[in-house]
């Protein structure tokens, strides 16, 4: 492998989609972290079953919006005026700015469906704030990895919601396998089972950094990583802590 250009067939073709979705290349130490995570989530089955997928600490605007899924579909919008710091992700910019996937479940045709479904999303600064990621606030799903009563809080397809205590940053998701049960993960660590009745999911997209149609933005709270698909199994759930694990230690 030279040291100017990494050799195209050493990476996997999900990264190469990625990598020529980019304005501007990446240097080759970061297209091997990139594909690091990759190919961990390629691996076990998790890309597959996956809508959107997001590497939101990313050295570019640009780069940090593309869903890696599907380069061009579901690439991130921003929405008055969030902020991004390279190799540190986004925030809300003090009001309401958020990025929006254009991802509508109850439109879509995609894997995230009634029954199967998961989202998940990392924070490296979690203040007390609203939903870091959701749709139509009460209506539907969202997560909250630090509530203003320090709770991890998560509803997927339900009316009800589900918490457990949190004060810190980390990696937060929630996992749907049926019309009963979901699962809550911190650092994936299993924290939540419980059980919650599906309803229809709203017609609206789901928000990184607000509960896009439910008004909240997570003011004060910094994203990293971010994903939304069908069910994961808790392997493929732990493979996508290791993949937000390898880029968390690449951009520091």
């Amino acid at each position: 492998m030279s040291t100017g250009r990494l050799r195209i067939h050493a990476i996997r073709p999900q990264t190469a989609a990625y990598i020529a979705a980019m304005t501007t290349r990446p240097a080759d130490d970061e297209i091997l972290a990139i594909d690091s995570a990759i190919r961990l989530i390629v691996d076990t089955g998790a890309f597959a079953k996956l809508d959107g997928l997001y590497f939101l600490a990313s050295a570019t605007d640009q780069a940090s919006r593309i869903n890696i899924i599907n380069p061009g579909t579901y690439n991130l919008t921003k929405i008055n005026s969030p902020r991004f710091t390279a190799n540190a992700g986004w925030d809300a910019n003090g009001g309401a700015g958020y990025l929006d996937t254009g991802f509508n479940p109850s439109t879509a045709g995609g894997k995230f469906t009634q029954n199967s479904a998961c989202m998940g999303i990392a924070v490296s600064v979690a203040a007390q704030a609203n939903p870091v990621f959701g749709n139509n606030g009460t209506g539907s799903s969202f997560l909250t990895a630090r509530s203003n009563s320090d709770t991890f809080a998560c509803r997927l397809n339900s009316a009800g919601s589900n918490n457990v205590a949190s004060s810190s940053n980390g990696f937060f998701a929630a996992s749907r396998a049926s019309s009963t049960t979901v699962r809550g993960f911190k650092n994936a660590n299993q924290v939540i089972s419980a059980t919650n009745a599906t309803i229809t999911p709203p017609s609206a997209s789901l928000g990184i950094l607000s509960d896009n149609g439910g008004a909240r933005y997570a003011l004060g709270t910094t994203v990293t990583f971010a994903f939304m698909g069908a069910n994961l199994t808790g392997r493929q759930m732990l493979a996508m802590y290791q993949a937000y694990q390898i880029l968390a230690n690449y951009y520091g």
